[in-house]
């Protein structure tokens, strides 16, 4: 596909440099800690890519601009969207590292900046798991798999795979190599939120997903149970670099 459906997680990096013109967004530099001040990416979806400007203005004009560290951007499925054009047919989540509490003003501005631009603004005031969503308060993700009609919900710091076209190709040719059979016995190690889990499951299998995360685990079996597949997964939490056969049996 074309350069701009390259990534579809990212991370970006904000800076409030005044003797450079005030906050810059952008990814790191090679070898340094600088930021790369940037109006334009290609490999950040079209939609991101054009608000960048944008993006920089608002945090600008944000009380706590210098207590701004991150950007993170995370795309999903829009399935309500169907027949939209493609870049209109996702849901686009940024998700604000805030290492200060925000002003009503600075709310004010999130929320104009989400609807007049079509994105989802989420907060996160430390680590990982504390990202919640802030305006529309209902925010959500998922990704769908639709050779194996599975939509996989997941949150916009959790692991998933960048390219969400590139991934479809990974388990379309992951599940024929494997070719699970109905009542086969399958492990699926460091399985993640499902991805490949749930597809072999479909299948027929009986599916024992086994990672190291209990968030993910937990993600895992609640999107087992949205799609139906409940009875025919179960998965385990364990490191698996110190994994024993009995103790994933």
């Amino acid at each position: 596909g074309p350069a701009w459906q390259y990534r579809h997680r990212a991370r970006l990096s904000v800076r409030h440099v005044p003797r450079k013109g005030g906050v810059l967004v952008g990814f790191h530099e090679r070898r340094s800690s600088f930021v790369a001040d940037m109006l334009e990416c290609h490999v950040l979806p079209r939609k991101i890519s054009d608000l960048l400007p944008e993006l920089r203005r608002l945090v600008e004009s944000l009380s706590i601009r210098d207590r701004v560290p991150q950007i993170e951007l995370a795309v999903g499925d829009a399935p309500t969207n169907v027949g939209a054009a493609e870049d209109e047919a996702l849901t686009h989540v940024l998700v604000f590292r805030i290492l200060e509490p925000l002003t009503s003003d600075d709310e004010d501005r999130l929320r104009r900046f989400a609807d007049a631009y079509g994105v989802d603004v989420w907060l996160q005031t430390g680590g990982p798991a504390t990202a919640q969503p802030f305006h529309p308060p209902a925010s959500a993700l998922s990704y769908a798999l639709p050779e194996f009609d599975v939509v996989v919900p997941f949150g916009p710091t959790d692991f998933t795979q960048v390219n969400a076209q590139v991934n479809r190709v990974l388990v379309r040719r992951a599940m024929a190599l494997l070719d699970p059979q109905p009542g086969e016995r399958i492990a699926d190690f460091f399985c993640g939120l499902g991805n490949f889990t749930l597809p072999i499951a479909r299948r027929g299998a009986l599916v024992t997903g086994i990672e190291g995360s209990a968030a993910l685990v937990r993600r895992a079996e609640e999107n087992a149970r949205r799609n139906g597949l409940a009875e025919r997964t179960r998965f385990i939490v364990a490191d698996l670099f110190a994994a024993t056969p009995e103790s994933i049996a």
